[in-house]
């Protein structure tokens, strides 16, 4: 799939035409607080950067459908339902690191995947995938991506280090503990906790990433979201294939 960006960046080259990527979670106002949190080093040193996708759909999503094909869908559970998330986890970790531009913040994966609760009539993918992810500065995390977990449960994200914890669940924020509070704090858990609005999160996200991008090219500035940031969780993705494929950990180039 990284070898399609690499046409698509050639041929957008060649028409001298701006080229973007829509990874809508970036645009979440509550995540943009975590990002800001871990830029900050109010986390100190991330231990683990995880996310979860515990999903389930039934056998009728795959039957008769492009879904869960490997020629149209280009895998299952993983590629489809939980690129965003990966995108997302390391999008909120890598804010910490000092790379350079397109440098992917995760350095190794190791994976396994399987089709576990749908019959191989109705899908030719894996419908559960499970990795270990070790980031460029040592951090250590998990992706779990399902749509194998009848009845299904919520996105969940979790930030943590020596000096803090947050974790999400679905659009809410679970958990957002420091060493040291801030004032600010209550306002955040009130803001993204249980009752809170969720920061007024655009309607849809996507909205907010299509604005971004044409704010961009009408100004001439680098869109955050262009090539070679938006290929990053497809090359996470792409290691966790390799390494379930070959049984093996599978380094990302820097």
């Amino acid at each position: 799939m990284t070898e399609r960006i690499d046409r698509m960046v050639a041929a957008c080259e060649t028409a001298d035409v701006r080229l973007g990527g829509i990874f809508q979670r970036r645009y979440t106002p509550m995540l943009g607080v975590i990002r800001d949190a871990v830029t900050e080093g109010r986390f100190g040193t991330l231990s683990v950067a995880s996310a979860h996708v515990p999903w389930w759909r039934d056998d009728d999503y795959y039957e008769d459908a492009w879904q869960g094909t490997r020629e149209l869908d280009g895998g299952g559970a993983l590629i489809n339902q939980s690129i965003h998330a990966v995108d997302a986890i390391q999008w909120l970790a890598g804010a910490g690191m000092d790379l350079a531009p397109g440098v992917n913040p995760v350095a190794e994966v190791f994976a396994f995947t399987d089709t576990r609760a749908h019959e191989g009539d109705h899908i030719e993918v894996e419908d559960t995938a499970v990795a270990t992810l070790r980031y460029r500065d040592g951090t250590l995390g998990q992706i779990l991506a399902a749509t194998s977990m009848f009845p299904g449960s919520e996105m969940e994200f979790r930030i943590a280090g020596r000096d803090g914890t947050a974790e999400t669940r679905g659009g809410g924020l679970s958990t957002w503990r420091f060493r040291k509070e801030r004032a600010s704090d209550a306002d955040v858990r009130a803001r993204f906790g249980p009752e809170g609005d969720g920061g007024d999160a655009p309607v849809p996200l996507e909205a907010a990433n299509y604005r971004a991008f044409l704010d961009a090219r009408a100004t001439g500035e680098r869109f955050a979201l262009d090539h070679s940031e938006a290929r990053k969780a497809v090359e996470i993705v792409e290691a966790i294939y390799e390494s379930a494929t070959a049984n093996a950990p599978v380094s990302l180039s820097e």
